[in-house]
């Protein structure tokens, strides 16, 4: 009983080493296969550089543009002071 677990456990280490393994390796010849593309692509070493840089600026994700949190005090009115800051309703 306890061999068949114990056996178990090794087949399953096993397998779970050998698709992390494959999925390295797949990732990689991927990023290698890009690298050669953009090594036929370019004419000289400034050109493959720029190319480079360019793929990892393209998988950066975009920021979110929020509006500021704070406004400067200077720049608002006395009603918009009293509606934003104080909380109460010019009439």
């Amino acid at each position: 009983m306890t061999t068949d677990i114990i056996a178990f456990l090794i087949i399953g280490t096993l397998s779970a080493g050998n698709l992390a393994f494959l999925f390295w390796f797949v990732r990689e010849s991927k990023r290698t296969q890009e690298k050669l593309i953009n090594a036929l692509i370019s004419k000289d070493p400034s050109d493959f550089q720029s190319l480079e840089a360019g793929d990892l600026l393209a998988s950066l994700p975009k920021p979110v543009e929020t509006p500021p949190d704070l406004i400067p005090v200077s720049d608002l009115t006395d009603e918009e002071f009293d509606e934003k800051v104080l909380g109460k309703e010019v009439s």
